[in-house]
C-alpha cells in the first residue's frame, strides 16, 4: 500500500508490547527538492532505527512462532558470503540448517540438513547439547557447516574436536563479543560469548587451522578451517576459490582477511 502511494518504508518500530507497529514513510521520488532526510545525519538516524525495528520484529515473531523459529534475510546473506569460500559440488552437512539458504548458494552434490526441528523431509532432527553428531553423518560429507549455531551450543569445542578427529573441515560463523554491545549480548540467548582471540583459540585447540576468515556485517566472522595434521588431504583443500572483495549482496565490510591452504605456513 505504501509503495503504491509513492512511499518507501524508512523504518518500523514496535510499541505497546507488540500491539502497535509504527512506520516512518519517506516519499520515493523526492531528490529534486533536496529533502532533509537525504542528509548524512538523517540517513544515520533512519539506518539505526531500521536495524532496531528489524531486531524487534524478529524477536516478536520468534516469541509467537510455535517452535520459536523464523527465517531472517541476514541468514541468506551470510550463507551467500560463506559459499564464496568453498568450491561448488561438495557433500555438505548443514548443522542448524534453518531455511536451507546455504544449499541454494553452495550448490552441493549432496546435502545433509540437520536441525532441532524438521525443516523438510530430509532434515535429520538432532540436538547438539543432547548428543554429538553421529560419526556416520560426518564421514558421509566433505564439509560440516555451522552458520549461526556455535554461540548457542554449551560445549562447541567438544563437537569441533569430534569433527577434526574424523578429518573433516568446517565452515562456521561466530558473533564475536568485542563487536557487540553488552545489551545485545544479554538478549541473544547465547550460551557462550567469546571474543575473536578466544574463539580462534578454541578452533586451534580443537585441531583446526584457519584457512579463510571474512567479516560479515559489523559483528560476525565467517571461518573456513581445516583439520591438521591430515596425511592426504583432498585436492579441493588446496584449490579454494578466491572470495570476492565486494559481495553481490552489498555486505559493507566484506574483505579478504586471511588466505592460506592447509599444510602451508603462509
Amino acid at each position: 500500500m505504501a509503495k503504491a502511494a509513492g512511499f518507501d518504508i524508512g523504518f518500523r518500530l514496535i510499541f505497546a508490547g507488540g500491539q502497535l507497529l509504527t512506520y516512518m514513510l519517506l516519499p520515493s521520488d523526492a531528490r529534486s527538492i533536496n529533502p532533509w532526510w537525504f542528509s548524512n545525519e538523517a540517513r544515520r538516524f533512519v539506518k539505526q532505527r531500521r536495524k532496531r525495528g528489524d531486531r524487534q520484529i524478529e524477536k516478536y515473531i520468534a516469541q509467537i512462532s510455535p517452535d520459536g523459529w523464523h527465517p531472517s534475510r541476514n541468514w541468506d546473506q551470510r550463507s551467500e558470503l560463506a559459499a564464496t569460500l568453498i568450491p561448488k559440488g561438495l557433500a555438505i552437512m548443514d548443522v542448524g540448517c534453518g531455511g536451507m539458504y546455504f544449499e541454494k548458494h553452495a550448490r552441493p552434490r549432496h546435502y545433509l540438513p540437520v536441525d532441532m526441528a524438521p525443516r523438510d523431509h530430509r532434515t535429520q532432527v538432532h540436538d547438539l547439547d543432547a548428543a554429538p553428531l553421529p560419526a556416520e553423518w560426518i564421514d558421509a560429507v566433505d564439509l560440516v557447516c555451522f552458520l549461526g549455531v556455535l554461540e548457542y551450543v554449551q560445549d562447541p569445542a567438544a563437537h569441533l574436536r569430534r569433527i577434526a578427529a574424523r578429518a573433516r573441515p568446517i565452515l562456521c560463523s561466530y558473533n564475536v563479543a568485542e563487536r557487540r554491545r553488552h545489551d545485545s549480548l544479554r538478549y541473544a540467548k547465547w550460551t557462550n560469548t567469546l571474543d575473536t582471540d578466544a574463539f580462534e583459540s578454541v578452533l586451534a585447540e580443537s585441531g583446526f587451522v584457519i584457512a579463510r576468515r571474512l567479516p560479515f556485517g559489523n559483528r560476525q566472522l565467517v571461518y573456513l578451517a581445516f583439520p591438521e595434521p591430515v596425511a592426504n588431504p583432498p585436492p579441493w583443500w588446496r584449490d579454494l576459490p578466491h572470495p570476492p572483495l565486494v559481495a553481490e549482496n552489498g555486505a559493507e565490510t566484506l574483505r579478504v582477511d586471511g588466505d592460506r591452504a592447509p599444510g602451508t605456513n603462509a
